[in-house]
């Protein structure tokens, strides 16, 4: 909240799960193995003409990254999902003559219609609270190790939710979340 002097106040639950996902972010920073090399990144982009310049930026920070967690933000309409199906392709096929083991991709989205354009591109999703949900009941199971969850939409949920999601990836072994939001 607020005030017309400018001073703003904010609950002690609240601070506490902001600093949580923020000390979180920040500790889980390079401890991963990328899931691709930077030269079996510029390999594919170099002559994939289907993408612009931020879509390659992307896709070469989600395959190449030792963090965790990573954000990719870019405006509405500007081809995020083309992005993630054509990021998949490059993963699953370096996995694939590397002989090593598949990456499994999982798109979250806040609603069916969302989950079905993600579908759409070729990449298995579901709705982030059915995530979450079953995380809250089940726990984790080892079929979602070694995997990256793309979190569509992310600006649209709740710290609360975010401080959820957090905690289901670091339960897992291996897997890496990417978050992606609207610039506007």
């Amino acid at each position: 909240t607020e005030y017309s002097d400018g001073t703003k106040w904010v609950t002690k639950d609240s601070l506490e799960t902001e600093r949580y996902i923020l000390d979180t972010v920040k500790s889980s920073q390079n401890i991963l193995p990328s899931l691709v090399s930077p030269k079996q990144a510029d390999e594919f982009l170099v002559n994939n003409t289907k993408l612009k310049t931020g879509q390659k930026d992307s896709i070469y920070l989600i395959a190449t990254t030792p963090d965790r967690f990573v954000a990719v933000q870019g405006f509405a309409g500007t081809g995020k999902s083309t992005m993630l199906s054509q990021g998949t392709d490059l993963i699953d096929g370096i996995k694939a003559i590397d002989q090593k083991e598949p990456v499994n991709f999982v798109g979250l989205a806040p609603t069916h219609s969302a989950v079905k354009e993600l579908q759409d591109k070729g990449i298995q999703a579901q709705t982030f609270q059915s995530l979450l949900t079953d995380f809250k009941k089940n726990g984790t199971n080892p079929s979602q190790d070694n995997s990256v969850y793309f979190l569509d939409e992310s600006s649209m949920t709740s710290n609360a939710q975010v401080k959820s999601f957090i905690q289901f990836i670091e339960s897992t072994n291996n897997s890496r979340a990417v978050l992606l939001g609207d610039t506007k």
